[in-house]
């Protein structure tokens, strides 16, 4: 059995793809580097707004991404100083 060959414009859409799905991943994790560096307070009211993302549903996030994303952005922020360099011991 033999696969239909890929047109170009497939190909296109699938380059653009990849690329779109590296650097949402990259911005994914700087951002949650940047929040997991942010005091107490600040992380809190992060992860509150994020919390709130979950909500997302039906129309407004029919694949369920906003929640994911969130999620994990979340787990970063929860990370312990310990993990996280550069981010100053609380007390």
């Amino acid at each position: 059995m033999e696969l239909p060959v890929s047109s170009s414009l497939e190909n296109l859409l699938l380059e653009e793809l990849r690329d779109l799905t590296v650097r949402t991943e990259v911005l994914q994790v700087t951002l949650g580097t940047v929040i997991s560096l942010m005091d107490a307070t600040q992380r809190d009211t992060v992860i509150r707004m994020l919390a709130d993302n979950l909500k997302m549903v039906g129309s407004e996030d029919p694949s369920g991404v906003a929640g994911a994303t969130a999620k994990e952005l979340i787990d970063y922020a929860l990370l312990p100083a310990s993990v996280m360099p550069g981010r100053p011991e609380e007390v």
